[in-house]
């Protein structure tokens, strides 16, 4: 049963602090080793199905799990897709807020279930 929690949204940022510190993920080992990691928050969702910059988010996984096998530097190739596809010059500053999450999505109203 939900009582008031906030429950946030894949892309909000936080998320990843919200799994961190939750007692019901602490059965996952990657919870218990720290490796849980926010996704990236653009135009769209991220990494969701429908979304124009799921190959972003796959360059991103692929990257951070295997840096050794692809390296490539996100922020230039996050640059490089906004201007290429959606013809909009982003900042280095603005495609690193976009990878932390910070202030790119409205957090959800809290969820109540009783």
């Amino acid at each position: 049963m939900l009582s008031g929690s906030l429950l946030p949204d894949c892309n909000e940022a936080g998320v990843d602090d919200y799994i961190l510190t939750d007692d019901k993920w602490q059965g996952l080992r990657c919870v218990r080793e720290g490796e849980v990691y926010q996704i990236p928050v653009g135009v769209s969702r991220m990494g969701h199905p429908t979304s124009s910059e799921t190959p972003l988010a796959l360059m991103w996984l692929m990257n951070l799990l295997h840096p050794d096998l692809y390296p490539i530097d996100f922020t230039e190739e996050l640059i490089s897709y906004y201007d290429t596809f959606y013809d909009y010059p982003i900042s280095e500053e603005l495609a690193e807020a976009m990878m932390e999450g910070d202030e790119m999505r409205a957090a959800k109203v809290s969820v109540s279930a009783e």
